[in-house]
């Protein structure tokens, strides 16, 4: 479960900037028919800067913690590298 929570994260980034691409779509569709054209557009052309942005952050926030644990594995292997350097 707590393996590759990068990759998982960024993966979440991706389907939920679709989700809200297709609601925000779907309400703006239906804004179009109901009330006007003007604001349905506004509701889609919302719906898809609010996905980017919020996908564009989450999955940030993904890729910091696949270079966190890079650099994590490259330390520990060079900490024990040298520690048993040093016992030597």
């Amino acid at each position: 479960m707590f393996e590759n929570v990068g990759r998982k994260i960024k993966g979440l980034a991706k389907v939920l900037f679709w989700v809200e691409v297709v609601i925000f779509g779907i309400v703006g569709f239906v804004s179009m028919v109901e009330n006007s054209v003007l604001a349905g557009l506004l509701f889609i052309a919302m719906g898809v800067l609010g996905g980017w942005i919020s996908a564009m952050f989450l999955y940030g926030f993904g890729e910091i913690i696949d270079k966190l644990t890079d650099i994590e594995k490259n330390t520990h292997t060079e900490v024990n590298r040298y520690d048993s350097n040093e016992i030597q």
